[in-house]
């Protein structure tokens, strides 16, 4: 596939654009899912009102996946696979950028590889906005949907079949 650079626009339900990544690059696309590496790519966030930047410095792949409500990043961090899961609507490919609302929950792990527990992030983020901004009760209703599909996804080792496929891109070293 002919490499693409693109943006990805991380919206809240409020139509709020929060956080923009510039020029991440397509690696593959197919009926499942498209992968960008976003190794190198400019973030910014948007925050009270002023744009704050930040540069991604590691190995990192993110997942797009076409029919499910999640993407999925990860990295290189300390030469083992960190893994961070959101909680998301649909995405939406359109104007040369992917598109999606963050609905705030989250999944991470230090280590794809370990056998230790996933932590469950900002719960409290999502019961704020939810109620702020007013989330329809079928939409609350997918998003726990969601989240405990990923939950199940993850203790049957969903995530981790990703990594084999691009273990030479994170050029981990067995040596430890």
């Amino acid at each position: 596939m002919n490499q693409k650079k693109i943006s990805v626009h991380a919206y809240k339900f409020n139509s709020k654009l929060y956080r923009s990544y510039e020029f991440p690059t397509i690696i593959e696309e197919n009926d499942d899912f498209i992968c960008i590496d976003a190794t190198f790519s400019k973030v910014i966030f948007l925050k009270e009102n002023k744009n704050v930047y930040s540069k991604i410095n590691r190995a990192t792949l993110w997942f797009f996946f076409k029919k499910e409500y999640f993407n999925v990043i990860y990295s290189n961090k300390f030469n083992k696979i960190y893994c961070y899961i959101n909680i998301t609507g649909p995405f939406l490919f359109e104007e040369e950028a992917i598109k999606y609302i963050d609905f705030d929950i989250d999944y991470k792990t230090q280590d794809i590889n370990s056998k230790k527990e996933w932590d469950l992030l900002d719960m409290d983020e999502y019961e704020q906005n939810s109620n702020e901004m007013k989330y329809p009760e079928k939409i609350k209703e997918k998003i726990i949907k969601v989240k405990e599909k990923v939950k199940n996804l993850i203790e049957i080792g969903f995530f981790n079949k990703h990594i084999e496929k691009y273990k030479d891109f994170f050029k981990i070293s067995n040596e430890n």
